[in-house]
């Protein structure tokens, strides 16, 4: 299998509180190889909060794919992931970055390091 984070969405806005809220998901395009036992697969990926250069949280979410016969590519969109950060005058929104990728097992990782970029 093959995935491909397409296009991360999101949409801003503020409580009561004055935090800012986020709901934020990812589109994933999945290619399912020739070595594919199965029309189902799972693709596990994250969505982080960054700030600083930091990590503020990282939120695991999985994708579970279901191909139909003859059908090789699909393109997803992954559950909504709701987010609520703490800014201040001092620390506005933009203060935050969050980001998205794959969860990838060590086996994994490897194999992407070994195939280079595509």
């Amino acid at each position: 299998m093959d995935a491909r984070i397409t296009a991360p969405r999101g949409k801003c806005s503020r409580d009561e509180g004055g935090r800012l809220k986020v709901v934020t998901n990812v589109r994933l395009l999945v290619t399912r190889g020739p070595a594919a036992t199965g029309p189902t697969e799972t693709v596990d990926y994250f969505i982080a909060v960054l700030s600083g250069g930091h990590i503020l949280a990282k939120y695991p979410e999985t994708a579970t794919v279901t191909f139909p016969p003859n059908v090789d590519h699909l393109v997803v969109t992954g559950d909504d992931v709701a987010l609520s950060l703490p800014t201040t005058k001092d620390k506005p929104g933009d203060a935050f970055t969050l980001v998205s990728g794959f969860q990838l097992t060590p086996a994994q990782l490897a194999f992407n390091r070994q195939r280079g970029e595509q």
